[in-house]
């Protein structure tokens, strides 16, 4: 049995799954991650006429999200060929031709991630989401990683997105 006076939760969603759970009073918080101290210079974009995308989560993310990202990211890459690139972060998504893919993978503590991801050429961000109940109970935490260095977001309509993301400015909504 716990003794703590109150359960932190990270998202709404989660607060009412974990109510359930527990009789103890449930406070939703906002993780600020400290991006922002990061990003002192102008963001990284592409120089050579391409446009890369990035596409940062842990490992075990990748193995649920592959089925959401790959066919569309196949999709464009055949699309648009060489032009493209994506990189990802943190885990490994296969989809599309080899020359067009990076993997910068590695466990790593939280501030560091947020040093290497600030210090990666893009033009764009994925952010996709399932519509499992892990997923769904998650907070905006890629919208605020991904906002600081200006990249434009490509986000699942799922609730978690659809509460901070502003479709038209800077970010994009997608089914």
């Amino acid at each position: 049995r716990s003794r703590a006076d109150l359960v932190p939760a990270a998202s709404p969603p989660l607060a009412k799954a974990l109510a359930r759970h527990t009789p103890r009073p449930i406070y939703v918080f906002k993780t600020l991650p400290a991006c922002d101290l990061y990003y002192q210079t102008a963001p990284c974009r592409s120089a050579d006429g391409g446009f890369r995308f990035i596409y940062a989560a842990s490992g075990f993310n990748y193995r649920h999200l592959n089925d959401i990202a790959a066919p569309a990211i196949a999709r464009i890459m055949k699309e648009y060929g060489p032009r493209v690139h994506f990189i990802f972060m943190g885990g490994e998504l296969e989809a599309g031709e080899p020359e067009q893919r990076t993997f910068l993978t590695g466990r790593l503590p939280y501030y560091d991630f947020v040093k290497k991801f600030a210090a990666v050429t893009a033009d764009a961000a994925l952010a996709p989401l399932d519509q499992s109940p892990f997923s769904l109970c998650k907070s905006d935490l890629k919208y605020r990683e991904y906002g600081p260095p200006g990249l434009f977001g490509i986000y699942s309509n799922t609730p978690v997105h659809s509460a901070s993301v502003r479709p038209g400015e800077t970010r994009l909504l997608s089914n």
